[in-house]
């Protein structure tokens, strides 16, 4: 396996489509996560599905490599961050939302 590749139009292109992958990711957790899961719409359906290219060999395999490396790593990176990173912030910037802002009483 080769993960020294250059980051090129490819890989950028990948990039692209890993965000735009992982924001309706987060739309399906939020929203429609269990009737995804029992439709078997996953991100881990994804990255196994995407392996073959990561693990590509013979002639093209470069861009294949590139282009699995790309999507994998993203969704993998990607998923992390919506699953810890995300409702992280959201504590934190709640409880400074609570200390600047006093509660109002509603008249």
């Amino acid at each position: 396996m080769k993960l020294g590749t250059f980051i090129d139009r490819p890989i950028l292109a990948c990039v692209i489509s890993a965000l735009i992958l992982l924001a309706k990711t987060a739309i399906l957790i939020t929203e429609y996560a269990a009737t995804r899961r029992r439709q078997g719409m996953t991100v881990l359906t994804m990255v196994i599905g995407m392996l073959p290219l990561v693990f590509a060999s013979g002639a093209g395999a470069n861009g294949n490599v590139s282009l699995g490396t790309g999507v994998v790593g993203g969704m993998i990176v990607g998923t992390i961050a919506l699953l810890f990173v995300v409702p992280s912030l959201f504590i934190v910037f709640q409880a400074i939302e609570e200390r600047v802002m006093p509660r109002r009483v509603h008249e």
